[in-house]
């Protein structure tokens, strides 16, 4: 037993031992962390926690990440010292400052310290006062109020470690432009200079307000522009300020301009230039002998030539390839002579196509898609085209494009370099909304992008969901599509999709029974899209064809019967134009959309019940335009117009079908309305009296003799709250009108408040929409919530 006890504890020995050694080896290969010396715990936190997680070995990195700290909490004079031999940060001058204002009404205290820029301040505090002194000052010139007076109070709180400055201000009166006069010599209308420094001195006086600074950069953006316009001799003397006698706050000016004789085109020299002609060129240029020479036109007409060579293949193509100066200039006799030099460089011609890196790619997807072949003159465009092409294949993670000029053989050598994505794609997502009753959603996806590496396509999705009213009944939608790159060897590309589904469309609630309305879709559609460029992209439905039901489950009673059939065959075009800066939550930008449908009885268009049946033909369009505007760094304002109009083509009914007739209300269109209610959707059942044959919200046959058309328009002003939390106030309005049909109160409308935030799992919407006409005696409710978690 000793024996064991003795071996025991001496591994216990060992082990400690081995710890300890592993311990004292780990902790030496840590690299050492940041020391802070200062006197004040405070300052010492500040620093300590700035430090974390560092990055950097540079000292001025590291001085201004600290100094930005420090000047948040209002050390304003701290001075910083780095030693990067020990690590050792060393602050001097700790003391933390109070700023107060009295006296300031026309300027807020918040205004007033955001001038400060306490970030980039380098004061001492010797000199803190003194330099925010003149930084109120300078700041309440810069607002007009030149005549400005300020004192301020210092006061030391030892104990606390704080200095307070008091500052007194007597801000005086607001300063306006009076009257300009301009005396010298000029060539054109007093005016066109009085407007000219209005215009290009600042917002303060384009507004009809005063400062001597802004005032003078006016003046010298006058002279600049003068100079570039060829008066190189232009110049301002004798400015002078005077009160109104009559209103003292109202300055007029005055000045002495000169311009000066304008210098003028003596010559036109192109060197260099072999296969473009000077006549030619001069003619690019915008400019030729005897002009005054313009400055602004020389820059232009250089950028327009640079072009012109690109454009027509000279991609290598440089003008003053040796930096010299293009204008010479004899000041005696006001004369210019300018000389071009110009490096044509090689015309570039597609010699041979090369392509690298595509291991399951096809040659031939990636030359088809790249615009040019051997032969072709290879420009800037055809380069940004190819680019663009690629891209959009979306099969590649990389695509670069070179060309390099062929020793032995003529033209040049296009390098095509590719990484390739992985093909494949499996997609899940759920999200929640309450568009009708609250609705959980969910969906799975198959993607599959390059089968045989020919850039075909295959998708698949289900979407599954389910409302909490009606949890025993699961909501569909299917699909399967296949993508055709290249039609028929052409740059339009093909799409094929089956698809169907199954929808809770209404439900109806009465004192004796419940019903369920139920949406049955399935059908299949031909599209040939052309994708012009990355924001613009066309589609021609070449053939659609819709088979449709409206059935009703009833819950009190027993199985359900078929209502109305629709068959719809149907093709026509649509192009969407996007310019967003972000698809998810935009800021900048606008989308476009127009549709149009044309369902002749020829292709099977029907509608029928039990007790009616009869073909039909119709003509359906619309269009909307949705911009968004960044009003400033604060402020987005998103305005959305949309209309639509249909015309029924049918000679010998009235019906027409209720899934291409227009109806209004719900998240995307007029908020604060629930389309899923009868009374509610816009037009409503009420509305409609005499128009649905059958009684039942989506169980009837729905008659437009004639023509049918809508228009929406929608407002919204988003401002940032938090990250990317965005709140809203929005408008939306808009009615539908059926021709012979007397609406009583077509123009509905809604106002109401919102949040929009992007979350891993999709973007979270919430809008509460307050009707502005509501209709009580319809049973309308005041108010309607709409909550969307998700992205499909």
């Amino acid at each position: 037993m000793y024996s064991t006890a003795l071996n025991l504890n001496r591994g216990f020995k060992t082990l400690l031992f081995f710890l300890f050694v592993t311990f004292l080896f780990l902790g030496g290969a840590q690299a050492k962390s940041w020391s802070v010396k200062t006197q004040n715990p405070d300052v010492y936190k500040i620093v300590q926690d700035s430090l974390k997680k560092l990055k950097t070995n540079d000292s001025n990195e590291i001085k201004q990440k600290v100094m930005v700290a420090l000047r948040k909490e209002r050390y304003l004079t701290s001075r910083i010292d780095i030693h990067l031999t020990d690590k050792t940060v060393y602050v001097t001058d700790e003391q933390k400052y109070l700023v107060l204002f009295n006296g300031n009404t026309s300027i807020s205290d918040t205004k007033i310290k955001e001038a400060f820029n306490l970030s980039e301040l380098n004061s001492t505090s010797y000199s803190i006062q003194e330099d925010l002194r003149g930084l109120i000052l300078r700041l309440y010139a810069e607002m007009g109020f030149n005549k400005t007076e300020v004192t301020y109070e210092k006061k030391y709180f030892q104990q606390d470690r704080l200095i307070r400055l008091t500052y007194d201000i007597k801000e005086g009166t607001y300063s306006k432009l009076g009257k300009i006069t301009i005396l010298g010599s000029y060539s054109r209308p007093q005016k066109y200079y009085v407007q000219f420094i209005k215009n290009r001195s600042s917002a303060l006086i384009k507004k009809g307000g005063f400062s001597s600074k802004d005032f003078e950069n006016g003046i010298n953006n006058l002279v600049t522009d003068l100079k570039n316009q060829g008066y190189l001799e232009a110049s301002v003397s004798g400015v002078k300020v005077s009160e109104d006698p009559i209103k003292p706050n109202v300055l007029n000016l005055s000045f002495e301009l000169h311009e000066g004789v304008p210098v003028r085109i003596y010559s036109i020299n192109f060197i260099g230039n072999k296969d473009i002609d000077s006549e030619w060129l001069e003619v690019l240029l915008g400019l030729k002998q005897n002009d005054v020479i313009n400055f602004y036109k020389f820059e232009e007409g250089l950028q327009t030539i640079i072009d012109y060579y690109i454009s027509t293949g000279y991609l290598k193509a440089e003008l003053n390839p040796e930096k010299k100066n293009l204008v010479q200039i004899d000041y005696e006799q006001r004369l210019a002579s300018i000389d071009i030099e110009i490096q044509e460089g090689p015309k570039i011609i597609v010699g041979d196509i090369q392509i690298k890196g595509n291991e399951k790619t096809s040659d031939f997807l990636i030359q088809k898609s790249l615009g040019f072949e051997v032969g072709d003159v290879l420009t800037a465009s055809k380069l940004q085209t190819a680019r663009q092409r690629l891209g959009l294949l979306s099969l590649f993670s990389r695509a670069d494009i070179q060309f390099i000029k062929q020793a032995d053989r003529p033209g040049h050598l296009v390098s095509i370099d590719v990484d390739e994505r992985k093909p494949g794609l499996v997609q899940v997502g759920f999200g929640v909304n309450n568009q009708r009753e609250l609705t959980v959603k969910a969906y799975t996806g198959v993607l599959y992008r390059n089968l045989w590496g020919t850039g075909r396509a295959i998708n698949s999705r289900l979407e599954l969901q389910s409302s909490f009213r009606e949890s025993d009944f699961i909501e569909y939608r299917s699909f399967v599509s296949f993508f055709e790159p290249f039609l028929f060897g052409s740059n339009f590309s093909g799409r094929l999709t089956v698809d169907s589904s199954k929808n809770i469309f209404n439900i109806e609630d009465t004192a004796t029974r419940k019903q369920t309305t139920i949406f049955s879709s399935s059908g299949f559609d031909f599209v040939v899209e052309n994708q012009v460029n990355s924001h613009i992209k066309a589609t021609w439905t070449v053939l659609g064809f819709d088979y449709i039901k409206f059935y009703h489950i009833k819950h009190a009673g027993s199985g359900f019967s078929d209502d109305v059939r629709e068959q719809i065959g149907s093709f026509g075009p649509a192009v969407d134009i996007d310019y967003r800066n972000n698809p998810v939550l935009p800021t900048k930008g606008f989308f476009s959309r127009l549709e149009g449908e044309f369902a002749p009885s020829l292709l099977g268009t029907r509608v029928e019940s039990n007790a009616a049946s009869s073909k039909n033909s119709f003509v359906r369009m619309q269009a909307s335009y949705t911009r968004y505007d960044d009003l400033n760094e604060h402020l987005v304002w998103v305005n959305t117009v949309r209309g639509g109009y249909l015309r029924n083509l049918s000679r010998d009914t009235d019906f027409f079908p209720q899934s291409r007739a227009f109806f209004l209300g719900g998240a995307n269109t007029i908020r604060g309305f629930d389309p899923s209610k009868q009374y509610e959707r816009i037009p409503s059942n009420y509305d409609l009296q005499g128009q649905i044959i059958g009684g039942y919200q989506g169980g009837g046959l729905l008659t437009i003799p004639t023509d049918s058309y809508y228009y929406l328009f929608k407002t919204e002003m988003r401002i940032p709250l938090y990250k990317q939390l965005w709140g809203s106030i929005f408008y939306d309005g808009g009615a539908v009108l059926i021709d012979g049909v007397n609406f009583n109160d077509a123009y509905r409308d809604a106002a109401g408040v919102g949040v929009r935030v992007n979350t891993p799992v999709g973007a979270l919407s919430v809008d509460l929409g307050f009707k502005l006409d509501r209709k009580k005696y319809l049973g309308e409710s005041p108010a309607r919530l709409h909550i969307s978690i998700g992205t499909f």
